[in-house]
């Protein structure tokens, strides 16, 4: 190593410090300056050179700027692979431009480096390290991100069996690994494992001290999520308030995140028959909703129109038909009168005229959504599908069978 490297020791101190204090920019000038300073001694061939490149890579990750990432990660595991073999090292270097793929969408390039850095890891530090139980975990999340849950379930089922021998594995590393376990059950529908994975990753939160944190309340949400496919809306409505009221804490009530939470609980709250409960929420979420995006935006007929179904669930359907017709006006000023959008208010218009016995009147608003999905979305689409069976529901509750018949075929037709 030459004189110069004394000069490379204070860059680094210096991009150090500018990484850490969040100067991204000033961090890559120094970075880049660092490995210009091994060009210029004709020493660029070293794993130093290697570790100060792999630093570069970092520092665009952390950007988000995935392809300079990778294209720093791959030239630091190359030249560090020729210096040193499969190193752990040369591991780490991989490991770092899987999670960049994984980042980038291209899952099937991730998978293969994670299964790369699995093998050596489990060669050099054992199968229970946790370094080589978070490459289980990650390949994990890659074949998740690739809808292959159940291998996605199979890879953290390893990981947590591996972790639960391991000594130095951490009550938040676990719940990490149950939380993935739970969005890996969800998207294979196996709702009720997803259900108790999720509360397990909160329960080792709350036994590490975490419980008020971000990861906590997005699991809390995510399980008011999984909680509301597998029909156990009460749970759900639950489990959303919990999150709702510790997002509150985190942020002001006019961050979108925090009205989008209290919205979502609102319609769980109507799904559950808690319509008073909902109507609360929905008009909490209006006063914000004006307040941060105007009264002329969507998410303000939005709202309108669901609290037209809190008014139907508590009976007050006058009232109902005044917010959806409301939620209507401002949808066709918004977004003209042959908007899907548009056919959401007819269809939720004519469920209320059902509701009311008014059934030509809401035959009228199905027709009129049937039309506007029919030019909008094209006939064989499930919106039209699902248009035709409220239809056809209306007719079979007047005993009119053979006209519902003709709607429920086509709808049939659509779903094949």
């Amino acid at each position: 190593m030459g004189f110069y490297f004394a000069e490379v020791r204070k860059l680094r101190r210096e991009l150090q410090a500018a990484y850490g204090a969040g100067e991204y920019k000033k961090a890559l000038i120094l970075g880049k300056n660092i490995l210009q300073k091994y060009m210029e001694n004709d020493d660029a061939n070293t794993m130093e050179y290697a570790s100060d490149m792999h630093n570069l890579g970092v520092i665009f990750d952390t950007m988000g700027m995935y392809p300079k990432a990778v294209e720093y990660y791959k030239k630091a595991a190359v030249l560090k692979r020729d210096c040193s073999g499969e190193s752990l090292s040369y591991a780490d270097t991989v490991n770092n431009l899987a999670i960049a793929y994984n980042n980038m969408g291209e899952g099937e390039k991730a998978r293969r480096f994670h299964g790369e850095v699995l093998k050596i890891r489990e060669a050099k530090l054992g199968k229970d390290h946790p370094d080589t139980i978070y490459s289980l975990f990650h390949l994990g999340n890659t074949e998740e991100d690739l809808q292959q849950y159940e291998k996605a379930v199979e890879y953290h089922q390893q990981a947590l069996e591996r972790a639960r021998r391991s000594t130095d594995f951490s009550k938040e590393d676990m719940a990490d690994i149950f939380a993935s376990l739970g969005a890996a059950y969800d998207g294979g529908g196996n709702y009720r494992r997803s259900i108790s994975s999720y509360e397990k990753a909160l329960d080792f939160m709350e036994k590490a001290g975490v419980e008020e944190s971000f990861c906590y309340m997005i699991w809390t949400l995510s399980l008011a999520e999984v909680c509301e496919k597998a029909g156990w809306n009460e749970l759900a409505v639950e489990y959303c308030e919990k999150a709702v009221q510790m997002r509150r804490k985190m942020m002001q009530d006019s961050h979108l995140d925090y009205i989008n939470s209290l919205n979502s609980l609102g319609i769980l709250c109507c799904k559950a028959g808690m319509f008073a409960k909902s109507l609360q929420c929905h008009e909490e979420v209006l006063r914000l909703v004006q307040e941060v995006l105007g009264s002329d935006h969507l998410f303000y007929a939005d709202t309108l129109n669901n609290m037209s179904a809190d008014y139907s669930g508590m009976n007050e359907m006058e009232k109902a038909l005044e917010a959806n017709a409301e939620a209507l006006r401002r949808k066709e000023a918004a977004l003209g009168q042959s908007h899907p959008q548009v056919a959401v208010c007819y269809m939720s218009r004519g469920r209320l005229y059902e509701k009311m016995g008014r059934d030509t009147d809401a035959l009228a608003a199905y027709e009129k959504a049937l039309l506007i999905r029919r030019d909008a979305v094209g006939r064989m689409d499930p919106l039209y599908a699902d248009t035709l069976e409220q239809i056809a529901g209306l007719f079979t509750a007047k005993g009119a069978y053979e006209a519902a018949a003709e709607y429920l075929q086509e709808a049939l037709y659509i779903r094949r």
